[in-house]
């Protein structure tokens, strides 16, 4: 049975530094902490919908929403008025139809769906490529000669090989990556193309899909540990000329979060950090002569302990 087609996103881009945005500092300095939960609740609730937007047209809607963000319905329609003074929202639509949205929402669902698209186009297509592909393996031979003999050897050794390659081929169209796997991956390449605007697209995308997606089900990092580390890798100074690959990330996976963990205990997350792995293993007490992969696996475990202890402390 196929899988049912999303018509929203499950996640969208939350910018790190977004409590810093002009518009977000006047509309907390007029309503606190509660006006970076009223904005940020509405946008998950927005790309939750079929087509990014909110429809308020019923009283019930508005009270339902209110009740979402623990606010009378007096409030919201104070906070939502202050919200399209600033621009957020798309007050002439909300006048005109009762239906909340804005224009950056609309263009960033566009442009997800747009991306979502066309994975499923390429998808078809290399599917249909498969299905009319045939292996060549018609030799005629006689028995009675010896050269017939060798040809049928021949020939059966490129059928096999035929063989292989369209399995190959096979597996690796009929993989099905999940939407994190999806987006932890184009956010990973993205941030290298930031880095470098010369940087090709990758032509093994699913060998990079794969090695994110056992990050998650092999290694046990979750989809907002694996966001952190591309962000933190590709901001600082060492790891974004090191890691280059999602390979590359699953590697050194164990190490950024430990230096992601020594940074936050000082206060802020370190950057242009330039100790190799080796200085990483001496913090733990390895002895640096004898840094095998066994030694690299206990470090990855105690990184994925240390994070997870750090998740659940949080409120």
């Amino acid at each position: 049975m196929a899988r049912p087609t999303k018509l929203y996103l499950d996640y969208f881009s939350h910018d790190t530094d977004a409590v810093n945005d002009e518009k977000m500092e006047i509309f907390r300095s007029v309503y606190g902490n509660d006006g970076y939960a009223f904005y940020f609740i509405i946008l998950e609730r927005t790309y939750r919908t079929e087509n990014a937007t909110i429809d308020l047209s019923k009283n019930v809607f508005v009270i339902g929403l209110a009740k979402k963000l623990m606010i009378t319905t007096e409030k919201f329609h104070e906070m939502l008025e202050t919200a399209f003074e600033l621009e957020m929202f798309n007050r002439e639509l909300y006048e005109a139809e009762k239906k909340l949205t804005s224009n950056g929402i609309q263009k960033r669902f566009e442009d997800v769906m747009n991306q979502r698209n066309q994975w499923k186009k390429k998808k078809s297509k290399d599917n249909q490529e498969f299905s009319t592909e045939k292996t060549n393996d018609n030799y005629e031979f006689s028995p009675e000669k010896t050269m017939g003999k060798t040809r049928q050897r021949k020939g059966n050794m490129k059928g096999k090989e035929n063989e292989k390659e369209i399995e190959n081929k096979k597996s690796d169209v009929e993989k099905v990556f999940s939407d994190d796997v999806l987006f932890l991956n184009h956010l990973l390449i993205s941030k290298i193309k930031e880095n470098n605007p010369q940087a090709k697209q990758p032509s093994n995308v699913n060998q990079w899909n794969d090695a994110i997606r056992l990050m998650i089900e092999s290694d046990g990092y979750t989809r907002e540990q694996i966001e952190k580390m591309i962000q933190y890798s590709q901001s600082d100074d060492f790891w974004k000329s090191n890691i280059l690959s999602a390979k590359k990330l699953r590697e050194k996976a164990g190490t950024l979060v430990l230096q992601m963990e020594r940074g936050e205990e000082n206060g802020r997350v370190k950057t242009n950090s330039k100790r190799p792995i080796v200085e990483v293993a001496k913090f733990e007490g390895y002895n640096e002569n004898i840094i095998s992969d066994e030694r690299m696996e206990e470090i990855r475990i105690k990184a994925r302990q240390y994070e997870e202890s750090r998740m659940r402390a949080l409120p």
